[in-house]
């Protein structure tokens, strides 16, 4: 294995990607005996690993911003796309084919198309202590490994539940939103008990007026944490 592995991943066959941040390497290891089956260089400093459903290996690289698809038999690179301003950390990809990227440099959280590297979705965040991101079949995103946190529009709880609250967030535009606030201690205003957190959504002026509700999904917060 390559010095200081940072992140990992396991593809359909139950082979291990590593990512190395020492010597900027991916590795592709045997399920079964840990033989190393590929090696190749990916981006300066890669710091999350992720698998799309055709079985592409995705990679961020911190100091390079950008990401890198691999070929799942032989590593080698197919594609850079930048990611600009942003230095990624996190990797996930979800259930509707979208690479969710927490950018710990840039404070961002942005999307991609997970087979041709087109960005889109980005999202300013009001923290720069970004490091991991999952994303379930639901579409639920979990950041830095905890669940349960409350989702709020412009500080104000909705009407939203269930299906009509994975509808609207899906059908969010990007433009609409001005900015998220992360709220990992809430004043005396919010009510935290259940959550592990606050997520404001401010969206820009004139942009979905008439909105209202509570919306829950999931997100994460502390200092204790590791990402995949």
């Amino acid at each position: 294995m390559g010095a200081n592995p940072s992140r990992t991943a396991v593809d359909v066959d139950f082979n291990c990607w590593v990512g190395n941040r020492v010597g900027d390497s991916l590795q592709k290891l045997s399920a079964s005996t840990g033989e190393v089956l590929a090696t190749t260089t990916s981006g300066d400093l890669p710091r999350g690993v992720a698998i799309n459903a055709a079985g592409d290996i995705w990679v961020s690289n911190f100091n390079s911003q950008n990401l890198t698809r691999h070929d799942a038999d032989t590593a080698a690179n197919t594609l850079t796309v930048r990611n600009s301003d942003s230095n990624g950390y996190g990797l996930a990809v979800d259930a509707f084919g979208r690479l969710w990227v927490a950018n710990r440099g840039g404070a961002n959280i942005k999307a991609f198309d997970a087979i041709s590297g087109e960005l889109l979705k980005w999202f300013d965040v009001s923290s720069s202590a970004l490091y991991g991101i999952a994303v379930d079949i639901d579409g639920n995103i979990t950041l830095r490994g905890s669940a349960g946190v409350q989702i709020l529009i412009d500080g104000r709880p909705s009407g939203l539940a269930g299906g009509a609250r994975e509808a609207f967030l899906e059908s969010l535009p990007a433009s609409a939103v001005d900015r998220v606030e992360l709220i990992t201690n809430p004043s005396a205003r919010f009510d935290p008990d259940g959550t592990a957190g606050i997520l404001n959504i401010v969206l820009k002026k004139n942009k979905l007026e008439g909105v209202s509700g509570q919306l829950q999904a999931t997100y994460g917060t502390g200092d204790n944490h590791d990402a995949n």
